[in-house]
C-alpha cells in the first residue's frame, strides 16, 4: 500500500472525525485511531505525522470541502434564485462544517491555528465570490462591503460555537441569523437609522 493513497488517508480523517464528534479532541489516541483505520500504529504514523496533523487535516479538509460546496451550490443559477433559498442553504452549510470540535481543537493545538486560519482565507475568498456574483445578479445590494458581511458570518458562526449552539441547533440559529440581517428586524423600514 503507497503511503500517499487518497484513498487511505481519507479512511483516517474519516475515522478522526468520527472521533472528534464523538469523544472531542483528547478522547482517544493514535493506537485507537490506528485500529479504527485498519493500520498499524507504525503506519499511521508514517503516514499522518501525529494526532494533531490528522485532527487538523480534518478541519482543513472540511474549510476545503465548505469553499467547494460554495462553488457547486450557491452560483448554481438553478439552484439560487432569492435569498431565502441562500440564506436556508448557507445555515445549513456553515452547520455541517463547524463542527462541535472545532473550538476545542484551536484550545488543544493553539500552534495550528495560524495554518488552520491559512485555509480559512480559502473559504473567505469562495465566499466573496458568492457575493460579487449575488450583487451582479440583483440579489444583493450594490453597495454591500463584502469584507463586513464575511465579518458578521464569521462572528456569527464562532459566536454561536463558542456558547457550544452546534447541529440542528446551530443551522436554526444560523438560518434565523441571516433572515434578520436579509429582512431586518423593524417592522417598517424607510431610510437608515445610522447614515
Amino acid at each position: 500500500m503507497k503511503y500517499n493513497d487518497q484513498a487511505v488517508l481519507k479512511t483516517i480523517y474519516d475515522k478522526t472525525k468520527i472521533f472528534l464528534l464523538t469523544r472531542g479532541v483528547k478522547g482517544w489516541n493514535m493506537d485507537q485511531l490506528a485500529a479504527e483505520s485498519g493500520l498499524a500504529k507504525n503506519t499511521l504514523y508514517k503516514i499522518i505525522g501525529s494526532k494533531e496533523n490528522a485532527v487538523v487535516g480534518v478541519i482543513i479538509r472540511d474549510i476545503n470541502n465548505m469553499a467547494l460546496n460554495i462553488k457547486r451550490e450557491f452560483m448554481d443559477e438553478s439552484k439560487v434564485n432569492d435569498v431565502y433559498t441562500i440564506a436556508d442553504m448557507f445555515a445549513r452549510l456553515m452547520a455541517t462544517t463547524h463542527g462541535d470540535y472545532f473550538k476545542e481543537v484551536l484550545l488543544e493545538y493553539p500552534q495550528s491555528a495560524a495554518k488552520i486560519y491559512k485555509n480559512k482565507e480559502i473559504a473567505r475568498e469562495t465566499l466573496e465570490q458568492f457575493f460579487l456574483i449575488n450583487k451582479e445578479k440583483g440579489i444583493f445590494r450594490d453597495d454591500i462591503d463584502m469584507d463586513v458581511a464575511n465579518d458578521i458570518v464569521e462572528t456569527l458562526i464562532r459566536t454561536y460555537l463558542a456558547n457550544g449552539i452546534s447541529g440542528e441547533a446551530l443551522t436554526n440559529k444560523l438560518a434565523t441569523s441571516f433572515d434578520y440581517l436579509l429582512n431586518g428586524i423593524l417592522k417598517k423600514i424607510g431610510k437608515s437609522l445610522f447614515f
